[in-house]
């Protein structure tokens, strides 16, 4: 079923992205610029870089971009085949999501718990969450999006984290999948998950991981002034491009700030065969540079699968953080 609490997001926008738009004052938080303070370690260290969306901390290394539209809302951009989209997404996401279940079953039992996923999109987690005994259900902003999931039978509330949640609404796991990059107030985002997860609760929490073989590459290309992959990482021109890349140094640092201890972290899966090329496609057609581009990965996947990863899940509880320095923990390597 379908729910509407609170403002929902812009008709037709195709990303499936849900974000707090607003910072703890209720003040509009606006995209990141050169001099703001870091949301990770808090110094007033944010350096431009080049693309000139491109930003860095200098004291913890969180990499920021300006991208994200002022009000954290989705942007009015963008062209993107939702149904290209959705098939090349899901064989990599459904792999995913067990990982992630496995994972918080590996913590507590998953039968029985109220799992909220943010951000839901199509409802495939929430799906596999369910499959498992879960009471599971998402919140996602693109109504569109949103009556696709319901498709499957699964409750999913249409607006923005957490403003649109019933009041007083409480969970044992929260988790966001591949969303925590495009919210631009993320102190704000963890804050409000502390305060809605219930005695014992998890975040879990899964992000492409600027540590990964794919973003470095793309990192020393854009030095060398090829942008394209630099661009394509973080999704620039997307109606929901990403505002952040962490690391597990920046991500363990920004979630103890909010009061959230280190609980365990594995790597994802970056790519998957089945549905590559739709995923290729999903904002440009078929080109003699996109079939080399697709032959490229398919043999770049069976190397990826030696070094790091660009994919990371980490899992945290409320509690205080673990004063040893974050990093290095040992992540199994997806299968």
């Amino acid at each position: 079923m379908i729910s509407r609490h609170g403002p929902p997001a812009e008709p037709g926008a195709p990303a499936s992205v849900g974000r707090s738009a607003t910072g703890r004052s209720g003040r509009a938080v606006g995209p990141a610029a050169a001099g703001d303070r870091c949301p990770a370690c808090g110094e007033d260290a944010l350096k431009g870089s080049r693309p000139e969306w491109t930003l860095r901390c200098g004291s913890c290394g969180l990499w920021r971009s300006s991208l994200g539209s002022r009000d954290g809302r989705l942007l009015d951009q963008g062209c993107l085949d939702e149904g290209r989209r959705a098939a090349g997404l899901k064989p990599l996401r459904e792999r995913n999501n067990e990982t992630v279940l496995d994972a918080i079953a590996g913590i507590r039992g998953i039968r029985g718990l109220r799992i909220l996923d943010v951000g839901s999109g199509h409802g495939w987690f929430v799906d596999a969450a369910a499959r498992r005994g879960a009471e599971a259900e998402g919140i996602e902003p693109d109504p569109g999006v949103a009556a696709r999931a319901v498709e499957s039978g699964r409750t999913v509330t249409v607006g923005y984290f957490p403003e649109a949640l019933p009041e007083g609404a409480t969970y044992d796991v929260i988790c966001f999948n591949d969303v925590l990059e495009h919210i631009v107030d993320v102190g704000s985002a963890l804050a409000a998950c502390r305060e809605r997860l219930r005695p014992g609760g998890l975040l879990a929490v899964s992000v492409p991981d600027a540590d990964g073989t794919l973003f470095r590459a793309a990192s020393l290309l854009r030095l060398a002034g090829w942008t394209g992959p630099w661009e394509r990482l973080w999704q620039a021109g997307y109606p929901s491009p990403h505002v952040s890349y962490f690391d597990e140094t920046t991500l363990r640092r920004l979630a103890a700030g909010s009061g959230f201890a280190f609980v365990t972290s594995r790597s994802l899966a970056t790519l998957t065969l089945r549905g590559l090329w739709q995923r290729l496609h999903m904002d440009r057609p078929v080109s003699p540079a996109s079939c080399l581009l697709a032959a490229a990965l398919v043999v770049a996947r069976i190397l990826l699968l030696a070094l790091p990863a660009d994919q990371s899940l980490f899992v945290f509880r409320p509690g205080a953080a673990d004063p040893a320095t974050p990093g290095g923990a040992d992540r199994p390597a997806p299968a």
